[in-house]
């Protein structure tokens, strides 16, 4: 309910989800398109890296290695110190630190509490598109109470 919206992971989540498309759409627009998307594929790297330094998942030596040969992926990227160094590029970075940032946030969030608002929400936005004649789920109505912003 209200409480898991109001959790400090959620709202942690929700501020990296919107700095992360602010630096993102920034590199792509300020930069080359393929270079941002490149430096995007990173970002299950730096979740893994965060996921084992802030939240104790284990992480075996090959994990390390490929994070290793990931991070130097985007090194040559990158090309720091290069003539053909990009600054758009560091926006692209920052985007995937801060949508690492929203998947760790997300990871350590109450999940039942904010899973089952999250449901009602989306079935309501969903029936307000429905045709009057379509059938409504039964179960979905009787879960999620009617809210006066939400009807």
């Amino acid at each position: 309910g209200v409480l898991a919206l109001t959790e400090r992971a959620v709202i942690i989540r929700n501020l990296c989800e919107m700095l992360s498309a602010v630096f993102f759409v920034s590199a792509i627009v300020l930069g080359p398109l393929s270079m941002a998307a490149s430096i995007l594929q990173a970002a299950p790297l730096v979740v893994t890296l965060g996921a084992a330094v802030f939240l104790g998942a284990p992480v075996g030596w090959r994990r390390w290695s490929a994070i290793a040969a990931g991070f130097l992926g985007v090194l040559i990227i990158v090309r720091p110190g290069a003539e053909g160094f990009v600054p758009a590029s560091l926006l692209a970075v920052a985007g995937v630190i801060f949508l690492s940032g929203r998947d760790l946030a997300s990871r350590s969030a109450r999940r039942i509490e904010f899973h089952q608002s999250q449901k009602c929400v989306n079935f309501r936005l969903v029936r307000k598109k429905l045709p009057e004649h379509a059938s409504e789920p039964q179960r979905l109505v009787a879960e999620c109470s009617p809210h006066p912003l939400l009807s």
